[in-house]
């Protein structure tokens, strides 16, 4: 092999590892941690007063469970425009019969007073003994 040959060989390997890292984390970020839980993700971490912005929650279940139930307190001022919630302004999602694994949306308006707020929440799912704090 002459020297050239040797350095487009490196190239390649550097490139193809390259590939592999990017494919690999590609994997991991679409699929993620499977274990069983919620997670909460808003679609922005910066609203301006009254504006508008979603709460996802992804719920993985184990196979076999039959139900879960999440409670999430919407901060004071917040208000509620599109999901399953209660009076006092908390989202409050069960699933009884048909319990999979899936992503939930919320709409939510933001308070008309600048700040920072705080959501929180707890879900349970069968089998578990104590509820469980939403991250």
């Amino acid at each position: 092999m002459t020297k050239e040959m040797i350095e487009e060989n490196k190239n390649v390997i550097i490139i193809g590892i390259g590939i592999l890292v990017i494919v690999g984390t590609l994997f991991f970020v679409s699929f993620g941690d499977t274990s069983e839980g919620v997670t909460r993700l808003f679609s922005a971490t910066e609203v301006s007063p009254e504006g508008t912005f979603s709460v996802s929650y992804n719920v993985v279940l184990d196979s076999g469970q039959r139900y879960y139930l999440l409670e999430d307190q919407v901060p004071d001022g917040f208000e509620i425009l599109d999901c399953v919630h209660s009076p006092n302004n908390k989202i409050k999602i069960f699933d009884i019969e048909t319990a999979q694994s899936r992503v939930l949306n919320c709409a939510i308006k933001a308070s008309s007073t600048p700040g920072t707020y705080t959501f929180s929440g707890e879900y349970s799912f069968e089998g578990l003994e104590n509820p469980v704090t939403i991250e």
